[in-house]
C-alpha cells in the first residue's frame, strides 16, 4: 500500500499537468494571488477569499487528508468534473492554483472559483432578524428558492447528486443563490453513505430518515437532495436553522427517523407548506420532481401572492373612510378622514371560529330564509392622523359666526365624512346558502361535511377527497356566486388562508372622528353637534337579522351529534381505500400507489349489528377469506387462483398466496369472532376513476419488452390487483383454533344480535359460554381485536360500547364488490394479449 501511494505522488505533477492540458483549464499563478483570507472550511477543504489582478475569486484547498481511492488524481478529477458545471444558479469554476507543497497540505492544486459577496444563506436570513421579528419579502423568498431547485435541477441532469444541500452550502451572489461546495456530491454510478461516518452525515435534520434507520450503507439517489430542499424551503420561511435548539445528534436523527419534522410558520402560505412537506416526505416516491417543484413554485408569481400589501387592505376596505350608523348598519361616507399612510397591523386569528347565523326555529318570514356563515381570518387594526383637507373642512365651519348655520353646516360635514372610523375590523369569508328550509336533513349533513373537510384542508391537517363532486343541492353562494361542486369550496377556503378574497365580517373597535382633529377644535366641537360614543358593533345586529341566532359553526356541526358522513374521509384515509388490495400469502397487503380516486361521497347503511359466529372452514382458501373479512361472490367473476402474471410470482416483494393448492387442502382451523357490524359505505363504479399516474404506468410497461414481468410487478407491488368497493366497518374480536376434526364434521353455529338489544352483552356472554362447554378444544374466555388487544368475555360489552362512540376508529369488517384493477387493459383494448403474454 505504500509503495502504491508513493508511486501515485511520485507521478502527480506530471499526472496534473496532462490533466489541466486534456481538458484546456486556466492557471492562476499563485504568487499572484493577493489578500488570502479564510473565509470557510469544512470536512474536506479550506475555501479563501484572493484578489487576483484586480478581481475577487474563492480558492478551495483540497485536504489531502480526504482518502478517494486513496488517488488524490483521481479526487481532482472529480473536483473538476463536479465544478465544470455551468449553470447561472452553480458556484463557477474558472481554473486552478498550484500552491507550495507545504501551504495547508493541500497537495499543490487549488480550485479557482466565483465568490459570492453575500455569505451564505443562513447567514443571509440571519441578518434579516430584527429585534426577534424575522422579516423577507415574499418575492424574494420564492426567488431564492427558485434559483436552488434550478441549480439542483441542472445537477441532476448532469447525474450529479449534491448529498449535502444545506443553507451553509447555499451562496448569495448580489441577491442570487448558488449552490456550493461538491465535497460530498458524487455521480450516480457512486451513490452510498454510511451513517457511521460523522464526516460524511452533514447536517442532521436535512437528512433524509432512511439514513437513520439502519447502520448498514444507505444508498441515496436524486430523492434525498429533494428531501434537503425542502427542509430548505421551511428554513426560508423560519429565518432560523432547523432544530436548532436540540443538542443531541443522534436522538435528532432517530426522531427524524420517526417523523419528526419542524412546524409550519404562522402566516405562510398553505400550498407552499404542502410543497416543502411533499418534499420531505418519508417516503422517497412521494416527493415530486423538481419540475414539479418548479411548476409550483412559478405558480406563486403568477397568483402574486405577497405577505399582504398595506395599500391595497387600506384601499380595499376603505379603512381610511369614516362612517355612520343607520338603521342598515354601518354606512361609510364619502369623504376620507385618515390618511394612507398610518400604522396598519394584520393580526392573524390563531385559532379562528366560524360562525353560523340561522333562522330562528319561532316561525320564520320567507324573506329571512338565507344563512349566512362567517370565517374570520385576520384582524385588521389601523391608525392614522387625520388628512389636512378634513381638519380644514372643519376648521372653516367652527369659523361660521351664525351659530344655527354653523351647527347645521357641522351635522352636514360629519354625515359627508362620517361621525366615527373604524380601528379593528376583522376579516374573512362569507358563505350564503339561500333558502334554508327547502334543504333537506342528507343536504345539510353533506354541508356539514364538506365544509369541516374544507376548512380541515385549508389548514394542511387532511388531503382533498370527492373534489368533482356536485354541490349544487347545498344553495352554496360566494361573494354572489354559485358554488358547483367540492373543489371550488376547497379552493375558496384554502384562498382565505392565503388572503386571498376576504370579505368585512365585522367592525369591532370605533373612534369618533371629531377625536382625530387637533385639540382647538375638538373643544369646540360638542358645543355645536351632539355626538354618541359607540365601542363595539357587528354588521350581524342589522334590523333585518333579528330573527337569526348565531351558533358556532363546530357545535352545528355536532348537533345533535357528529353526521357519519364527516367520517368518510378519516375511513379512506385511514384504511388507504385507493389503495389496491395484493392478496400476499398468508394476509392482504396494500398496494404502494393509490390507483383510483373517488368522484363522489359513497352511499352510507347503518348496521349496527353483532354477529357471533364459530366455524371451521373447508379449505385453506375459504380459511385466507375468512381471516381477512373478503366476501366474493358470484357476480364478481373473479377466480383467485387466475391472477394474471402470476407466474412471476418469485419477482415481487411479498409472493401471493397459492390459491392453487389452498383451494384443494383442508381448513384444519375453527374460527370463533364476535363481530360488530357498524356502518357499511359503497362507492357505485361511476364514482371511481382511474388516476392518470397509474393509466400512464400501465402504457410504459406494455411498451417495454418484458411487459409481462414489468405487469406483474407492476400490480403485484404498486398498484394491487383488486379494488374492493363495499366496505362493512366496526370491529372484529377473534379467535382462531388449530383442530384434527375433518371440516364436513363441523357444525357452523351463528348467531345475529341487535347493538340496541338492552341484554346484548348478557346474550353474547351466554352464548360463549356454551360454545366453551360444547366444545373441548375451544376457549372463549378472551379474544383479541383488531389492534391485537386482549378483550375478556365479561368485558365484551364494554369493547361494544366504546367502538360504537368512536366512528374514527373503526377498522374494516368485510370488503365486497371487488373491482379487477388489471381489467384496465380492457379500457386500453388490450387487455386479451397482455394477461396472456
Amino acid at each position: 500500500m505504500v509503495e502504491n501511494e508513493l508511486s501515485v505522488n511520485k507521478n502527480y505533477p506530471q499526472q496534473v499537468e496532462k490533466l489541466l492540458k486534456e481538458r484546456n483549464i486556466k492557471e492562476y499563478d499563485y504568487s499572484q494571488c493577493e489578500n488570502r483570507k479564510l473565509i470557510g472550511h469544512g470536512g474536506f477543504s479550506l475555501v479563501y477569499s484572493i484578489v487576483y489582478h484586480g478581481t475577487q475569486y474563492a480558492l478551495k484547498c483540497l485536504s489531502s487528508n480526504m482518502s478517494y481511492d486513496d488517488n488524490p488524481i483521481k479526487l481532482l478529477k472529480r473536483e473538476i468534473q463536479l465544478h465544470e458545471i455551468n449553470h447561472p444558479n452553480v458556484i463557477k469554476f474558472y481554473g486552478v492554483s498550484k500552491a507550495p507543497a507545504q501551504i495547508e497540505n493541500t497537495e499543490n492544486i487549488m480550485l479557482v472559483l466565483q465568490l459570492a459577496n453575500g455569505g451564505n444563506l443562513r447567514d443571509h436570513l440571519a441578518k434579516k432578524q430584527r429585534i426577534g421579528l424575522y422579516k423577507i419579502s415574499w418575492t424574494e423568498l420564492i426567488q431564492i428558492a427558485k434559483d436552488i431547485t434550478s441549480g439542483l435541477k441542472h445537477l441532476h441532469e448532469n447525474d450529479i447528486i449534491h448529498r449535502d444541500l444545506h443553507s451553509k452550502n447555499i451562496l448569495i451572489n448580489n441577491g442570487r443563490a448558488l449552490i456550493s461546495d461538491f465535497g460530498y456530491a458524487k455521480n450516480l454510478n457512486d451513490y452510498s453513505v454510511t451513517i457511521g461516518d460523522p464526516a460524511r452525515i452533514g447536517i442532521t435534520p436535512f437528512i433524509e430518515p432512511q439514513t437513520f434507520l439502519q447502520e448498514t450503507e444507505v444508498k441515496r439517489d436524486k430523492k434525498s437532495d429533494i428531501y434537503s430542499l425542502g427542509v430548505l424551503f421551511w428554513e426560508l420561511t423560519s429565518g432560523t436553522s432547523p432544530f436548532h435548539k436540540i443538542q443531541n445528534q443522534y436522538m435528532l436523527g432517530i426522531q427524524i427517523a420517526k417523523g419528526l419534522r419542524e412546524k409550519s410558520i404562522i402566516n405562510t402560505p398553505i400550498n407552499y407548506v404542502n410543497l416543502y412537506k411533499n418534499c420531505w416526505s418519508h417516503e422517497p416516491s412521494k416527493r415530486p420532481t423538481l419540475d414539479v417543484v418548479l411548476d409550483e413554485l412559478e405558480k406563486f408569481r403568477t397568483e402574486n401572492i405577497t405577505f399582504i400589501n398595506h395599500e391595497l387592505f387600506i384601499d380595499q376596505y376603505c379603512l381610511n373612510n369614516g362612517g355612520n350608523f343607520t338603521e342598515q348598519g354601518f354606512v361609510l361616507g364619502t369623504g376620507t378622514v385618515l390618511g394612507e399612510n398610518g400604522n396598519l397591523k394584520k393580526e392573524k386569528i390563531s385559532q379562528p371560529i366560524p360562525i353560523i347565523y340561522l333562522p330562528k326555529k319561532n316561525g320564520v318570514e320567507a324573506v329571512h330564509n338565507n344563512v349566512q356563515i362567517h370565517i374570520p381570518i385576520l384582524t385588521l387594526h389601523y391608525q392614522c392622523d387625520a388628512t389636512s383637507e378634513f381638519v380644514q373642512d372643519i376648521r372653516n365651519v367652527l369659523e361660521i359666526s351664525d351659530i344655527t348655520k354653523k351647527s347645521q353646516t357641522l351635522k352636514e360635514k360629519f354625515n359627508y365624512y362620517g361621525e366615527y372610523v373604524v380601528i379593528s375590523t376583522i376579516v374573512g369569508g362569507i358563505i350564503t346558502i339561500e333558502n334554508w328550509s327547502e334543504i333537506d336533513d342528507v343536504s345539510r349533513s353533506r354541508l356539514k361535511a364538506y365544509l369541516q373537510w374544507s376548512i380541515d384542508c385549508a389548514k394542511g391537517i387532511r388531503l382533498k377527497n370527492f373534489e368533482d363532486a356536485s354541490i349544487d343541492d347545498l344553495n352554496l353562494q360566494i361573494s354572489s356566486k354559485n358554488v358547483h361542486n367540492a373543489e371550488d369550496l376547497y379552493k375558496w377556503i384554502k384562498d382565505l388562508h392565503n388572503y386571498k378574497g376576504l370579505e368585512i365580517i365585522s367592525y369591532e373597535k370605533f373612534k369618533s372622528t371629531y377625536q382625530l382633529l387637533p385639540e382647538d377644535l375638538v373643544q369646540q366641537i360638542p358645543g355645536y353637534f351632539d355626538i354618541k360614543h359607540i365601542d363595539k358593533f357587528y354588521p350581524m345586529q342589522d334590523t333585518k337579522f333579528r330573527f337569526y341566532e348565531k351558533i358556532k359553526v363546530s357545535e352545528w356541526i355536532a348537533s345533535p351529534e357528529l353526521p357519519l358522513k364527516l367520517y368518510i374521509c378519516d375511513w379512506i384515509q385511514d384504511n388507504s381505500l385507493q389503495y389496491g388490495i395484493i392478496l400476499q400469502r398468508s394476509k392482504p397487503g396494500r398496494a404502494k400507489k393509490a390507483a383510483v380516486k373517488f368522484l363522489k361521497e359513497p352511499e352510507i347503511t347503518q348496521i349496527n349489528k353483532i354477529t357471533i359466529i364459530l366455524t371451521q372452514p373447508k379449505t385453506r382458501q375459504e380459511a385466507y377469506l375468512l381471516d381477512n373479512g373478503i366476501i366474493l361472490k358470484n357476480e364478481d367473476g373473479l377466480e383467485l387462483d387466475e391472477i394474471p402474471f402470476a407466474e412471476h410470482n418469485s419477482i415481487l416483494n411479498i409472493p401471493l398466496e397459492d390459491f392453487k393448492n389452498s383451494k384443494k387442502q383442508l381448513s384444519n382451523a375453527i374460527y370463533c369472532q364476535i363481530i360488530f357490524h357498524t356502518v357499511k359505505i359503497s362507492f357505485g363504479l361511476s364514482d371511481i376513476e382511474y388516476l392518470h399516474e397509474f393509466l400512464n404506468a400501465v402504457k410504459s410497461k406494455l411498451q417495454d419488452h418484458e411487459s409481462s414481468k414489468n405487469l406483474c410487478k407492476l400490480f403485484g407491488d404498486d398498484y394491487g390487483h383488486f379494488l374492493p368497493r363495499t366496505f362493512t366497518l366496526g370491529g372484529v374480536l377473534s379467535k382462531k383454533y388449530i383442530s384434527n376434526n375433518h371440516p364436513i364434521d363441523f357444525p357452523t353455529q351463528q348467531s345475529d344480535i341487535k347493538f340496541n338489544d338492552p341484554y346484548a352483552h348478557q346474550k353474547i356472554e351466554q352464548l360463549l359460554e356454551t360454545w366453551n362447554k360444547e366444545f373441548k378444544d375451544i376457549n372463549t374466555l378472551y379474544f383479541l381485536d383488531n389492534m391485537g388487544d386482549v378483550v375478556y368475555r365479561n368485558n365484551i360489552g364494554d369493547w361494544m360500547k366504546s367502538l360504537a362512540a368512536k366512528p374514527k376508529n373503526w377498522n374494516i369488517v368485510f370488503s365486497e364488490d371487488w373491482v379487477q384493477i388489471y381489467k384496465v387493459f380492457k379500457k386500453m383494448g388490450k387487455y386479451t394479449d397482455a394477461s396472456r403474454t
